[in-house]
C-alpha cells in the first residue's frame, strides 16, 4: 500500500528472454526495454551479466532512446578485473561512455550496471546498449539473468500515484 503523499508510483521490471552478443559498435540488447511516456520522468536500473569471448576484451553498457530527451542523467559500473571496476557519472547523452574497458574480470559471469533518471520528449522506448572492444571476442549479455528495473517517478510536479488514481 503507498501512502496518499508518497511520490512512489511502481516498480516494474523486464528479464532478458534471449542472449544478445555483440562486437565493435554499440548494438542494442533487444527485449531489454521498457516503455517512457513524453514529459514523464522515470527512474532505471540496467543489470546485466555478460560473458566475454577472452579476458582481454573489455566491453562497455549504455542507454538508447528517443530523440533530444528533455531530462538524461545516469551512471555507470562495469568490471575490469576481479577487483577493479570503472565508473562514469554525469552522463547526458547516449551510447556514453565511448569507449570500453580493455579487459573483463573473466570470460562468465561478469556484471555491469547503469542507472539514471530520463524525461523523454518524444514517447518511445529505453533500450540497454552493448558494445565489445573489438571484432574478434564477443560479448554475450546473458539471458534469465540480466534485466531492467524502472519506476516513473512524477509528471509534470504531480505525485505519479496520484496521476494514476486521477
Amino acid at each position: 500500500m503507498v501512502a496518499a503523499n508518497s511520490t512512489r508510483a511502481f516498480e516494474q521490471r523486464a528479464v532478458l528472454k534471449t542472449a544478445v552478443v555483440a562486437t565493435g559498435s554499440y548494438a542494442n540488447v533487444t527485449g531489454l526495454e521498457f516503455y517512457a511516456e513524453a514529459g514523464l520522468t522515470y527512474r532505471f536500473e540496467f543489470h546485466y551479466v555478460w560473458d566475454a569471448g577472452a579476458v582481454t576484451t573489455g566491453a562497455a553498457f549504455s542507454i538508447n532512446g528517443t530523440a533530444t530527451p528533455t531530462a538524461l542523467a545516469y551512471s555507470h559500473e562495469t568490471g575490469l578485473t576481479t577487483t577493479t571496476t570503472t565508473l562514469g557519472t554525469g552522463l547526458s547523452d547516449y551510447n556514453l561512455p565511448a569507449a570500453t574497458g580493455v579487459t573483463s574480470p573473466a570470460t562468465t559471469g561478469n556484471s555491469a550496471v547503469v542507472w539514471g533518471v530520463i524525461t523523454p520528449l518524444t514517447s518511445g522506448f529505453v533500450t540497454g546498449r552493448v558494445i565489445a572492444e573489438n571484432l574478434t571476442d564477443a560479448i554475450t549479455v546473458k539471458a534469465g539473468l540480466t534485466y531492467v528495473q524502472w519506476e516513473r517517478i512524477a509528471d509534470q510536479g504531480i505525485p505519479a500515484n496520484a496521476a494514476n488514481n486521477a
